[in-house]
C-alpha cells in the first residue's frame, strides 16, 4: 500500500515523512533508490553529510547514492551471478552448515624427570 502524498512531495525526502509516509515497505523510494522517507528523516536529523549532499543535489537518489546507500548497478548484478552460480546445483532444502575449527589434541603434559646434579 504506498501512501499518497500531497502534490510536489517526493518520497524519500523529510518532507514525504512530515505528510506521513512512515513505514519503510510503503515507501515506493526504497525500491527506487534505497532511501525511504523514515530513513532520509532520521538522516536529517543525525548526519551533516546529508545536508551536504542535499545542498549539492536535492534529488532523493543523487543524495542516495551520494551517501552510498545505493549500490551502482554492475556491484548488484555482479554479486547476484555469484550467489546464483554458488546455488546452481543444490537442492531447494539445502542449508548451510556452520564450519566450526577442528579441535587439536593437546599433549598430555608428562612430569619432569629428576636430573641428578653433577658433582
Amino acid at each position: 500500500m504506498t501512501v499518497q502524498l500531497p502534490a510536489g512531495t517526493q518520497h524519500g525526502t523529510p518532507e514525504g515523512y512530515a505528510a506521513g509516509c512512515r513505514r519503510e515497505k510503503d515507501c515506493p523510494a526504497t525500491r527506487d533508490h534505497g532511501m525511504c522517507c523514515l530513513y532520509a528523516h532520521v538522516r536529517s536529523i543525525t548526519d551533516i553529510r546529508y545536508h551536504q549532499a542535499r545542498a549539492r543535489d536535492a534529488r532523493p537518489a543523487a543524495i542516495a547514492r551520494r551517501l552510498g546507500i545505493t549500490p551502482p548497478e554492475s556491484t548488484v548484478i555482479a554479486r547476484q551471478a555469484d550467489v546464483d552460480e554458488q546455488f546452481a546445483g543444490r537442492p531447494d532444502n539445502y542449508r548451510w552448515k556452520p564450519r566450526h575449527p577442528r579441535t587439536t589434541p593437546t599433549p598430555t603434559p608428562t612430569p619432569k624427570e629428576l636430573s641428578l646434579i653433577n658433582i
